[in-house]
């Protein structure tokens, strides 16, 4: 009898165990929520900057072949993440292929 008393002690505490795990879990998980994506808003000057990459010829003004994302959307993304400085303002006033360079866009055709 003694013996069961035990095995059903152990499975109580083993029970109540898992329940605190499991608690703490979800209240961590609800604290760590996914964030709402951000949406950018728009850079006027991205679509003048594709459209000046396009006439070059240069491949970044081209959809981008893993997402398809246009040239527009990765501008204004990179834009609004303001990784480096912003190119779209230098690339749409550039006259020739060096100057796009110059900006810091590859345009490796």
């Amino acid at each position: 009898m003694k013996r069961i008393d035990i095995e059903i002690d152990f499975v109580i505490v083993a029970i109540a165990i898992a329940g605190v795990i499991i608690g703490i879990w979800l209240v961590l998980a609800a604290g760590c929520a996914p964030r709402e994506p951000v949406h950018p808003v728009a850079v006027p000057s991205c679509i003048d900057a594709c459209d000046r990459l396009v006439a070059f010829e240069c491949p970044e003004g081209d959809p981008s072949p893993e997402q398809g994302n246009t040239c527009e959307t990765v501008c204004t993304r990179y834009h609004a993440l303001d990784y480096m400085k912003p190119w779209a303002s230098c690339v749409q006033g550039a006259a020739d292929v060096e100057e796009v360079r110059a900006c810091g866009v590859h345009c490796e055709r």
